[in-house]
């Protein structure tokens, strides 16, 4: 690549430079884009020590159908929004044992649709700090767009058995001060293994439950495991289960008993 992008740039040069002399600005405009793309195809093909960023929003439900399948294609873990699709980018663009730090939307740490995407950078990182803003974090993002900030690294081997995360939880502070003045405050923060998560269905990022409640997650078989779970209350449809009271007829209503102190309700006979 190093041949081709230097004999490539030099033509672009001999190309601007006779467009400069023929005064042809189309032909100068063309070659000084064509050496921006030149730059941006550098950026890459490196990989980086530290990358530092605050990724644009957008869900695929706003891209064109073209778009949507070229980025599901391409990012089927993460296509659901442009910022996670930066985070999956970022990663495969970080050395080993690289670093990010990073403002993201918080909703990829809980939503079903990125169940795939967690379990790959529980994989993949290692979160070496969190700090869960919520809303209010930045006068651009608004009342309405919870946020995190987050460092990772990328993990060298499988093994995160002992391997700690300091995570700070401030989405109970409504205003913007007090999450300023707490961003590192203790009495916010836990200490946990990531790899707890992993004994959650799921995998939902919930680093603010305690430690007695993840040894629980870790040490015993889910409900589905030991007893088939079913449905509680519900009529399964109501068009034929769910009448207005003076759509039953009177005569097929009954009062009975349910107990010694004489409550009843009242059914269908």
């Amino acid at each position: 690549w190093q041949i081709f992008r230097k004999e490539i740039l030099n033509k672009l040069r001999d190309f601007l430079q006779k467009a400069i002399q023929t005064f042809d600005v189309n032909k100068e405009l063309f070659a000084k884009e064509e050496e921006k793309g030149i730059w941006l195809i550098d950026v890459f093909e490196n990989k980086y020590d530290v990358i530092i960023t605050n990724p644009p929003y957008l869900g695929s439900n706003k891209l064109t159908a073209k778009l949507k399948k070229i980025f599901k294609s391409l990012y089927p873990l993460s296509y659901r929004d442009l910022y996670t699709m930066f985070i999956e980018k970022i990663i495969q663009f970080l050395k080993s044992d690289g670093y990010t730090a990073i403002i993201t939307m918080q909703n990829f740490m809980f939503i079903n649709v990125y169940e795939k995407f967690r379990f790959y950078l529980l994989n993949t990182i290692y979160i070496k700090k969190l700090i869960h803003i919520g809303v209010n974090a930045f006068l651009e993002m608004g009342d309405h767009v919870p946020a995190i900030m987050f460092i990772f690294s990328k993990k060298l081997n499988n093994n995160l058995e002992d391997f700690l995360g300091i995570f700070f939880n401030l989405q109970d502070l409504q205003e913007r001060k007090q999450k300023i003045d707490n961003l590192i405050n203790p009495k916010y923060r836990s200490i946990v293994n990531q790899e707890d998560f992993r004994y959650i269905k799921g995998y939902p990022f919930v680093h603010w439950i305690s430690e007695d409640i993840r040894n629980i997650f870790r040490n015993n078989p889910t409900i589905e495991e030991i007893a088939p779970a079913k449905a509680g209350l519900q009529t399964s449809d109501n068009e034929r289960f769910l009448r207005f009271w003076w759509e039953v007829n009177r005569e097929q209503i009954a009062l009975y008993e349910i107990n010694e102190r004489k409550n009843g309700i009242f059914m269908l006979k």
